[in-house]
């Protein structure tokens, strides 16, 4: 009889975690681990995926079916067509406040739009830093 388990991975803004559950939806396992470095190096998620994946049991990972994976809203990760990183990511603490000014005018008669984690404020941020 073959198992099937899901796992859910998720980047936030202190640790990784992760959760792993069986066709009943029951969770079966989670763990987690605090970044060891700084969090908007991508590395340092590269670095906790592989720690943290390293210590999920053998028949847990050889039979894991699918895995989905999530971040905090509170990065940007600007990449090129192939998946490289262009830098490290963008914390939305530290810059978005300059762009509240810009995200309201320019979404003035879409209120829904004037909040800062929004793919406008993203493209802002993204066009100041690498241009057009």
């Amino acid at each position: 009889m073959r198992y099937e388990y899901y796992g859910g991975l998720d980047f936030g803004y202190r640790e990784a975690k992760i959760s792993i559950i069986n066709s009943d939806k029951k969770v079966i396992y989670k763990s987690s681990n605090t970044y060891k470095s700084d969090f908007l190096n991508p590395q340092t998620w590269i670095n906790s995926f592989e720690e943290i994946f390293m210590d999920v049991p053998e028949p847990l990972k050889n039979n894991l079916s699918r895995l989905s994976i999530s971040g905090t809203t509170g990065t940007l990760l600007a990449c090129k067509p192939n998946g490289h990183n262009l830098g490290d990511a963008f914390s939305y603490d530290l810059i978005i406040s300059e762009k509240i000014k810009n995200i309201k005018f320019l979404c003035e008669e879409k209120p829904f739009l004037k909040i800062p984690q929004n793919s406008i404020s993203k493209a802002l941020i993204l066009i100041d830093k690498y241009g057009e």
